[in-house]
């Protein structure tokens, strides 16, 4: 994962641009806190896009029914929770789910190597990037170059640097 940031922030760097950002988050996260509330699929898609939107009233209105677990109050959240990496103190302030924590552990190492090489004033957690929770099992990123979200076209050469390594085509 550092290695395919590493050239995503290589790539936008060549941009000349000076205002370009990478938003991270963890896919792990919201699908441990959808298990621990035991929400039914329907539920979870529903919640799942009302984060996504950051739709903060309907959000607390669909978690209504769960406000006793302590997932819903994290999952409630999670539209608020981007910023720095205390974006992560916070969520581990409000769960001690055990696979929260190892996402948010990972999350860190892989913030503070990318912050040794010279990236962390441009990383942006956040914690309500749960688009598309089907296809990401790990971490999921998106760039952004003067607040214009570069995420498909960003993700898509980033995939194929992957596929070029994975075919030996490309070396480290």
């Amino acid at each position: 994962d550092k290695d395919i940031l590493t050239a995503a922030f290589a790539a936008l760097s060549k941009t000349g641009a000076d205002n370009f950002r990478v938003e991270l988050g963890h896919a792990e996260i919201y699908k441990a806190l959808m298990d621990e509330l035991g929400a039914d699929a329907q539920s979870a898609e529903g919640i799942r896009r009302l984060i996504e939107n950051k739709s903060f009233a309907a959000l607390g209105d669909a978690l209504e029914p769960f406000k006793g677990k302590p997932a819903a109050k994290a999952l409630s959240a999670m539209p608020n929770l981007f910023g720095g990496i205390e974006v992560l103190d916070e969520v581990e302030s409000l769960t001690g789910n055990v696979r929260v924590l190892g996402a948010t552990a990972y999350l860190r190492r892989l913030y503070q190597a990318l912050d040794e090489a010279g990236y962390g004033d441009r990383i942006m957690i956040d914690l309500g990037l749960v688009h598309e929770m089907d296809y990401y099992t790990g971490i999921m990123f998106r760039g952004y170059i003067g607040g214009h979200s570069l995420g498909r076209p960003l993700q898509r050469a980033v995939r194929q640097v992957r596929q070029g390594y994975a075919r030996g085509r490309l070396r480290h």
